[in-house]
């Protein structure tokens, strides 16, 4: 599953139920699986740059990883909620489960974010706004460019983290792997 594919399976379960061709527990079934298939696939990109398979993940990654899926899972109950009080039979508006769908579609890029800085804790990432994203906030801004030590950034902020200023929901930044030296004294944000 690519980060494309993640995100058109789950707008396909937001319409599954706007359309009322989805049950409640169809819908939960589609973004149960979407989950665990995309946060999945996104931790095995992450660790990939670093040398790191699925299999040789340590028990810390694996843990992390659930988590991180178990964590989504949470937050399904409320997001079926708001498509179906927005559904076409109450007479609302398609886009608006498709945008609160673009903010779940965003947890791939934070994942493959996290299994990089896991797998490679002791090597150099730098911090790296995406040039597709149209606006930036300025916790982004200020540590676009930064390196630091995967093991650095995992203890203190991440791209697309609840933490920064855009509140991670629009965030499309990444940490890539650099031979650039690593930036002097404490990232500010």
């Amino acid at each position: 599953m690519s980060e494309k594919n993640y995100r058109t399976q789950i707008r396909a379960a937001v319409r599954g139920l706007w359309t009322g061709a989805f049950t409640f527990e169809d819908f939960s079934k589609a973004m149960k699986s979407t989950i665990n298939r995309g946060m999945t696939q996104a931790w095995i990109e992450g660790a990939k740059p670093c040398g790191i398979t699925f299999d040789d993940l340590s028990d810390a990654e694996l843990q992390a990883l659930d988590a991180m899926i178990l964590g989504q899972y949470t937050y399904i109950e409320g997001f079926r909620d708001f498509v179906d009080a927005n559904s076409k039979v109450n007479k609302g508006k398609l886009g608006q489960g498709l945008a609160r769908a673009e903010l779940w579609s965003n947890r791939y890029g934070e994942a493959r974010n996290q299994a990089k800085a896991m797998a490679c804790s002791d090597k150099k990432l730098k911090w790296q706004i995406n040039a597709k994203c149209r606006e930036h906030c300025k916790s982004c801004t200020r540590l676009n460019g930064k390196v630091k030590r995967g093991s650095y950034w995992q203890k203190t902020i991440m791209p697309r983290s609840r933490n920064l200023e855009c509140g991670g929901w629009r965030c499309c930044c990444d940490l890539v792997p650099t031979d650039d030296p690593i930036s002097k004294g404490k990232v500010s944000f």
